[in-house]
């Protein structure tokens, strides 16, 4: 039965052109909830929101790559035709500490995609590793439950992202000026707050102050053009 899985989703790849997904022995736990797709030199986790989506990409042990020469696209094929549906090009998105970013990110509306059975097909272009300039991958269209919220008391560990942001993002007083910071938590990003009055403002708005979740664009409700 796993031999006969298995088949089936190298066929599939063979049947949109680009390789399928990452052989289960050579396999990376995803960092953002994503699902992980191997090339020849790299792993791509994909997270897919009713919002749009993330692309990081991974060295093949699964360690970030800066993605800052990196351009994409993304080609998504409907679950009841073989031809591409519609495509649209990747932007870079999320920022490490160091201001570098580890994603290419797409943003818009995906609520005609079908909940089970769509691919996507994507191209990473500007790659540094002569081996691999330009990687190819396919992955399922799987949407990521909402992210939760979480606060907790900044600790030790904290103290260099502490004084690197400096600043609530809520109220703008310095962070340390109120007591000790609180850190606000949604998937893989954090910021810290100065007072526990700033979480009713998270709670009402995490997307203003934390990210990590995609905001529609306007007119792209049915992507296809």
């Amino acid at each position: 039965m796993h031999r006969f899985r298995w088949l089936a989703v190298l066929a599939v790849g063979s049947w949109l052109g680009v390789p399928a997904l990452a052989d289960e022995k050579d396999e990376v736990k995803p960092q953002h909830g994503g699902t992980v797709s191997s090339t020849k030199s790299h792993k791509f986790e994909v997270v897919f929101e009713r919002g749009g989506l993330k692309v990081y990409p991974l060295t093949r042990d699964g360690k970030p790559v800066d993605a800052s020469g990196f351009s994409g696209t993304v080609t998504f094929y409907h679950p009841d035709s073989p031809k591409p549906w519609f495509d649209r090009d990747l932007s870079r998105g999320t920022l490490a500490a160091d201001k570098r970013p580890t994603s290419l990110d797409l943003t818009m509306a995906l609520t005609s995609v079908p909940e089970t059975g769509a691919k996507a097909a994507f191209k990473i272009t500007g790659l540094s590793d002569p081996a691999e300039s330009v990687a190819e991958f396919m992955a399922p269209v799987r949407f990521s439950a909402p992210m939760t919220l979480a606060f907790t008391t900044a600790t030790k560990a904290d103290e260099k992202a502490i004084a690197a942001q400096r600043i609530c993002k809520v109220s703008g007083e310095e962070l340390g000026s109120m007591g000790g910071p609180i850190k606000a938590t949604r998937g893989s990003n954090s910021t810290f707050l100065c007072c526990r009055s700033c979480i009713a403002k998270v709670q009402a708005d995490p997307d203003k102050f934390l990210g990590g979740k995609a905001e529609p664009s306007k007119g792209s409700a049915n992507p296809a053009r």
